[in-house]
């Protein structure tokens, strides 16, 4: 800065005027100003001289010009300071430059000062800014996939933890009472749970007709109600076998709706979030984990009068009311759409097209299609082994906490190998689980089998879960994966009642369980034949654009 002469003091510069102004043309300009004025004169001006009186006036009008200017552009310019120790451009003075915030405006407001932003890095990225940026959203996304998790696994728990409580009441009630052999009883649930194989039709509808105004929340909420009434009803009807028979397939089409309602839900969250196989093992993990409870309660209810089975099975169902109530927001502006069949044949014409989902399909259907033991395992252990119903519950127990860990494992090597070396995997652990059956002799080595059986049967089925979320279409979540649970349960119905037909016509458990475990090895041959785009990336990894698409 030059002195003053004896004279007086040097007359204000215009760039010390307009230290305020956030522009960098306007400190140009300024810069300028004052450069003209030094040129015109060679020394320090004066008030009273006539050169400063001319130096004065045409650097004013200039400095008019520059704050109005200034002033207009800064109201469109990006709101933010510059670091006194920030690079330079050659040739540029060092200051601050100021938010349009803190500067003054011509109207003589004054706004609050805006929030400083770090200086661009020599590539002109905020790089603490983005990091910090990028904690927040990844911690962010992680507390509400968290908070996903939690009201997820509450919908599936309750239910599920209602329907093992039911199970064996059920099964003994229908043996006891009504004197079903193992083949009668696998009809009666194949027949009454036929809504297991139309899951598609209750896809459709919570994809494509809006329930006041929501896909997902009002079904829920109504099915949850619905299904505990008619459990409340089944418990006071008589029990003779055509009135259980009509009650219980009316109470099973809106176990369905849970189901379908919820498995949309969570696909829908699985690729958001990118947590298919993790949110398949929570699911199967809680198959088994309510075992815990509800196979030594289930067995204990089973010497009960059904009433009290029944009205815990509701009271379960009631609880999740408030709970959805208040957590499962989605906002009512759905509408219903009168091309809502056109839709539906759209979808179904996707689905049709849709090769990944039916290889998927298929695979499911060849692994669970040898002749199940499920119904005529519940026989042979109270008629040839002598079980007592509370001893069953209590292998229930086991079979649920050794099913967790199961499923534990499960999550933890999912992202490890890709889906096709697991596939290979899950079904020779299936077969291994089936042949333990053969050293089921007493109670010790009924606790032994069941812990270890329960336990790779949960890591051989997690694989098929994971498949059939990756090759639900997009944009047909709820009905595609409906599709996929639909092949499940239909071949499932049919495999525990060919196997209980077989039982039934004399073929002994030993031979039943050999003839499973061999039809399943056959399986190992179909999976070299699944798209690649389903099976040859790991969780977590970025899915071929053909994976999962809408075709």
């Amino acid at each position: 800065m030059r002195r003053a002469s004896s004279r007086g003091l040097r007359p204000p510069r215009a760039s010390e005027q307009l230290i305020a102004i956030s522009s960098r043309r306007s400190a140009s300009a300024a810069m300028a100003a004052v450069s003209w004025g030094e040129k015109t004169s060679g020394r320090t001006r004066h008030p009273s001289s006539p050169n400063w009186r001319t130096w004065a006036s045409v650097s004013g009008a200039w400095e008019s010009g520059i704050v109005a200017s200034s002033a207009h552009w800064l109201r469109r310019a990006p709101r933010r300071i510059l670091r006194a120790d920030a690079p330079r451009e050659p040739g540029r003075r060092a200051g601050f430059r100021w938010s349009a915030a803190e500067s003054p405006r011509m109207d003589g407001a004054h706004p609050a000062p805006a929030a400083v932003e770090p200086a661009p890095d020599a590539q002109g990225q905020h790089a603490p800014a983005a990091r910090a940026r990028a904690s927040g959203e990844t911690a962010c996304l992680a507390d509400e996939y968290r908070r996903f998790w939690l009201l997820l696994g509450a919908g599936w728990l309750l239910p599920i933890l209602g329907y093992n409580i039911a199970d064996l009441p059920m099964r003994f009630f229908l043996k006891e009472q009504m004197g079903l052999d193992a083949q009668a009883a696998a009809a009666f649930f194949a027949i009454t749970q036929f809504t297991n194989y139309i899951k598609p039709a209750a896809g459709v509808v919570t994809d494509c007709v809006p329930l006041f105004g929501t896909r997902r929340r009002h079904y829920l909420l109504i099915s949850l109600a619905a299904c505990g009434l008619m459990w409340l009803l089944l418990a006071v009807v008589p029990g003779r076998y055509m009135w259980w028979l009509a009650t219980y397939a009316v109470l099973h089409v809106f176990i369905v709706l849970i189901s379908t309602t919820l498995g949309g839900v969570m696909v829908e969250g699985g690729a958001r979030f990118g947590a298919t196989g993790r949110l398949s093992a929570q699911r199967v993990g809680i198959f088994r984990v309510v075992g815990l409870v509800g196979g030594p309660l289930g067995g204990w209810l089973a010497g009960k009068a059904f009433g009290w089975t029944a009205g815990i099975v509701a009271g379960l169902h009631f609880l999740l009311i408030p709970l959805f109530l208040a957590n499962l927001r989605e906002p009512p502006t759905a509408r219903t759409d009168t091309a809502a069949l056109t839709r539906v044949g759209l979808q179904l014409r996707d689905l049709v097209r849709c090769r990944p989902l039916w290889a998927a399909a298929g695979l499911v259907v060849l692994v669970i299609a040898a002749p199940g033991h499920g119904t005529a395992l519940l026989y042979y252990q109270t008629d040839a082994l002598r079980f007592g119903k509370e001893f069953i519950g209590i292998l229930g127990f086991v079979g649920g906490a050794s099913g967790v860990a199961g499923a534990w494992i499960f999550s933890r090597v999912c992202r490890r190998w890709p889906l096709r070396t697991l596939l290979a995997g899950a079904i020779l652990l299936h077969v291994f689980a089936e042949l333990l059956f053969l050293a089921m002799r007493d109670r010790p080595s009924a606790v032994v089998v069941y812990a270890l059986y329960n336990c790779a049967q949960s890591m051989a089925l997690l694989p098929l879960y994971d498949l059939a979320m990756r090759a639900t279409p997009r944009g047909s979540e709820a009905l595609g994966y409906s599709v996929m649970m639909s092949a499940w349960n239909f071949t499932a119905a049919l495999s525990d009642l060919a196997g209980s037909w077989l039982y039934s016509r004399g073929l002994s458990f030993s031979g039943l369980i050999c003839l499973n475990a061999l039809f399943t090895a056959l399986v190992l041959a179909a999976v070299p034949l699944l798209p690649a785009s389903l099976v040859r990336h790991r969780e977590g990894e970025s899915a071929p654009p053909e994976a999962g698409r809408r075709v």
